[in-house]
């Protein structure tokens, strides 16, 4: 195995442990405020994007866990990113109003490890 690929069932326990911290925070009471990302989720965000427009809540909520970012603040970055697509007439007809897609959480992995692997200078990593 080589030093960058990850045994799946690690991956599965890792993203276990992320969900279980997630469910101990629960909803405040506090304002919508503006999530700020960071250009690494960014990229991220841009790469499932082309793989899924249209992501399942259950692929959001995992994506949300993985690069620490609240759920509602993905939601609404992929609602803003197709309607941006579909303003500029780059969103294929297959993709509009397409039906959610689900990905497999190793597969999002695979693909945050992929920009995180490709930008590593770029990032400060």
């Amino acid at each position: 195995m080589r030093k960058n690929d990850f045994d799946v069932r690690e991956m599965n326990a890792a993203l276990g442990l992320l969900k279980l911290a997630r469910e101990g925070r629960g909803d405040s009471d506090e304002p919508d405020t503006r999530t700020r990302k960071t250009t690494f989720q960014m990229m991220v965000l841009k790469e499932v994007f082309k793989i899924a427009p249209h992501p399942s809540t259950l692929t959001k909520a995992d994506l949300a866990l993985m690069i620490k970012l609240p759920l509602k603040a993905v939601q609404i970055w992929f609602q803003n990113e197709r309607s941006r697509k579909e303003r500029g007439g780059r969103l294929g007809k297959r993709t509009r109003g397409g039906k959610s897609e689900s990905i497999d959480p190793v597969r999002l992995f695979k693909v945050i490890m992929k920009v995180l692997e490709k930008n590593r200078e770029g990032l400060g990593f």
